[in-house]
């Protein structure tokens, strides 16, 4: 008679973790639903910011043809680069570059 009580035991104790697990699963479908939520609600207003965007002129930067808009301010044909052009490196020298401090 003690092996029934002992299958018995085994049993409700195997039902409780069932609904434990259970109970746990449903808190993670609610989380993962909940975020799902969100993730929506994030696109629609994505969304909603694109649709506020003024889409450029069909033509393209105004300007001559060839020419493309310097981000400076300044026109530069294009084709064209700047071969006077000589970087600035003060304070960069082979014994700043080898030193430790």
């Amino acid at each position: 008679m003690l092996w029934v009580l002992v299958f018995v035991g085994i049993a409700l104790l195997g039902l409780v973790g069932l609904v434990a697990y259970v109970v746990w699963l449903w808190h993670k479908v609610q989380d993962l639903l909940s975020e799902v939520d969100h993730l929506g609600r994030q696109a629609e207003e994505i969304l909603s910011l694109l649709d506020e965007i003024t889409p450029l002129p069909a033509g393209g930067p105004v300007g001559r043809p060839g020419e493309v808009p310097d981000p400076y301010g300044e026109r530069v044909p294009s084709g064209q680069a700047d071969l006077e052009f000589e970087p600035d490196f003060a304070g960069f020298s082979a014994r700043h570059a080898t030193h430790r401090y």
